[in-house]
């Protein structure tokens, strides 16, 4: 996805795992969060998206029907990352982020994992099996 330093993310979540994950990854990436609450509407949301420049929209089902009517009028956003059962899934998304090592993606679960950056995510805690 090439995210780098000042790239913006917006974070159209509730408070969930995820969106704790999303926060921490961003960081260390040395991109900017970009937190949009997932009540805002379609014509809310298209305003920030497009006055932020935020090049990718983290969404879960709750935000994702607010996101695709405008989605062609947001021309900034390249990437939509869906968590949670989105159907935007983490693994179409970021795919080419795992490639480069800079995200970790665990087939059937939710939560993205920067590689090293989260030990004691929950997949992370010893006595659990980990993915393969």
């Amino acid at each position: 996805m090439g995210v780098g330093r000042g790239d913006k993310i917006a974070l159209i979540l509730p408070q969930r795992p995820e969106t704790v994950v999303a926060h921490m990854a961003t960081y260390q990436l040395g991109a900017v969060t970009v937190p949009l609450s997932f009540l805002f509407g379609p014509e809310a949301l298209e305003y920030r998206l497009n006055d932020s420049d935020a090049r990718i929209a983290f969404v879960d089902p709750q935000s994702q029907p607010n996101l695709a009517p405008i989605r062609d009028r947001c021309p900034g956003i390249t990437h939509v990352v869906g968590v949670a059962g989105s159907a935007e899934t983490l693994d179409h998304a970021l795919r080419g982020a795992a490639r480069a090592g800079i995200v970790t993606l665990r087939p059937g679960r939710d939560a993205l994992r920067r590689s090293g950056a989260l030990s004691s995510t929950r997949a992370a805690r010893p006595g659990r099996r980990r993915a393969p």
